[in-house]
């Protein structure tokens, strides 16, 4: 899921880019191969995962890379700082989605793009932990709060692919990644 989000930042050489909910960002290498010249900041909630993206990205140190803690609501960024933000398998865990679209939109500059990445509704609502905690998007809802929030859909990449879950049971999964500009308009239809 993350490889592919990486391969929609269709953005310039030495872009700034942003990842909400980073993990333990083992993904940095391919991000780098992908985007040499860019520079990555990661954005995250707990404490643990930051100090293990810390301690990976040192295995890499010709990247670009800095990790912030947030509060779960407004970044620590200036207006307009970012050329990409993107993230992966964690909107079902923003308590606000709103407020955390206008960050995103807020952080990012003029034409900017954003590419989020979630598991198909069926999928996602098949597993026996999304009941707890999880807020789950069928995809029209999701493409609705997307324009609502001044993003334009450029494309959805729909991805079937073999994975192995935390039982070691081999699992199909669906995701889709969708690929979005930031628009400045007040409502984009």
């Amino acid at each position: 899921m993350t490889k592919n989000a990486i391969d929609l930042l269709d953005i310039p050489a030495a872009s700034e880019v942003l990842e909400l909910g980073h993990g333990n960002a083992h993904h940095l290498g391919y991000f780098h191969q992908q985007l040499p010249s860019s520079t990555y900041t990661g954005l995250e909630i707990a404490l643990a995962m930051q100090q293990e993206a810390i301690a990976f990205a040192q295995q890499l140190p010709q990247l670009k890379a800095s990790f912030d803690l947030y509060d779960g609501k407004i970044f620590p960024y200036k207006d307009q700082q970012f050329d990409a933000v993107f993230a992966v398998n964690n909107i079902y865990f923003w308590s606000k989605p709103q407020q955390t679209f206008q960050e995103i939109h807020r952080v990012l500059k003029a034409d900017g793009m954003l590419v989020l990445s979630v598991g198909s509704y069926q999928f996602m609502k098949s597993l026996p932990f999304t009941d707890y905690g999880f807020r789950l998007y069928r995809e029209e809802a999701l493409e609705n709060l997307l324009r609502k929030n001044n993003f334009k859909l450029i494309k959805v990449v729909k991805i079937m692919d073999e994975a192995i879950n935390k039982l070691g049971d081999p699992v199909s999964r669906t995701f889709l990644n969708y690929q979005c500009l930031k628009v400045n308009n007040t409502v984009n239809k």
